[in-house]
């Protein structure tokens, strides 16, 4: 989490990971109202920041991709494959 300054308030950056992609509908689309719910209700106080490996497909990517006020990223820190690996090294 991270703020800055936006004119006369703060707005507090909120990071994400994709919950286990399109494996699992139901977190999936948790991801993505919930994204929605912030940028239309909160957007004066909080911007949603999504993470994603560039192993995620556009056709999982672009839904979060058009939601304004939202922020994606993409990197190869984030794909799936290295999930394990982390796990494993932070334990």
């Amino acid at each position: 989490m991270v703020s800055f300054n936006k004119g006369c308030y703060t707005v507090i950056r909120i990071g994400f990971t994709l919950i286990d992609g399109k494996n699992w509908t139901g977190g999936y689309n948790y991801q993505l109202n919930l994204i929605r719910a912030l940028t239309e209700h909160a957007s004066s106080s909080v911007q949603p920041v999504l993470f994603l490996g560039i192993d995620v497909n556009n056709e999982a990517s672009q839904p979060f991709e058009k939601i304004a006020g939202a922020v994606v990223v993409r990197n190869k820190a984030f794909n799936g494959a290295l999930n394990r690996t982390r796990l494993r090294q932070a334990l």
